[in-house]
């Protein structure tokens, strides 16, 4: 089961200080024009509090049924508990191209990886969110490859989500990225869980 946030909400996956994660975007579908600007993924340091928060509130104002969470438990969070968010873990922000990321500007989407103590081998991705104006671009792709690649870089076996079972297309991206349905119990209703190896 994915570990619950500090604000006693269970978290679901959502809608990947590093190198970070290049990956170019486009995805080559019909009606959509590819670009030669990379999606850039990094881990966020805590300093970078107030980037973390705006991009938290754009995931909860968009969609805060997908996080088991609410806007305005996660806008009155002090400076102090965003440093530390999330707890055990770490946050991630993406970018379009490499100067962004390395001004971190514009960040056009998020994910966080945590680990639990009684978990060795699972690294849980949480939090998930692509800005509404680059889904279908890879930048999910991106986020997902930047969890996946910190969990084998620091010993963990396997990942885990937990995802609403109607969000049909972020199960379909969990999919794509070589993560199946299991029958771990999830603590979100309505969620399911899926995992992969890594």
């Amino acid at each position: 089961m994915c570990p619950p946030p500090e604000d006693g909400h269970a978290e679901t996956a959502g809608t990947g200080q590093d190198d970070g994660v290049v990956m170019p975007s486009g995805d080559g579908l019909p009606g959509r024009t590819s670009s030669s600007v990379s999606v850039v993924v990094r881990e966020l340091v805590p300093d970078e509090w107030r980037l973390l928060r705006a991009l938290r509130l754009a995931a909860l104002s968009d969609a805060a049924e997908a996080f088991g969470s609410t806007y305005e438990s996660a806008a009155s969070r002090t400076e102090q508990e965003w440093r530390a968010w999330p707890a055990r873990g770490v946050p991630f922000a993406a970018f379009l191209g490499e100067q962004r990321a390395r001004a971190g500007v514009d960040p056009v989407g998020m994910v966080a990886v945590t680990a639990e103590a009684g978990e060795p081998d699972t690294a849980h991705l949480i939090a998930l969110w692509v800005a509404p104006a680059v889904r279908g671009t890879g930048v999910g792709d991106a986020l997902i490859a930047a969890v996946v690649d910190r969990a084998r870089r620091h010993g963990h076996r396997g990942v885990l989500l937990e995802v609403l079972a109607h969000n049909a297309p972020a199960v379909a991206l969990y999919r794509r990225n070589g993560f199946l349905q299991t029958v771990e119990p999830a603590a979100v209703p309505g969620a399911i869980t899926m995992r992969r190896a890594v």
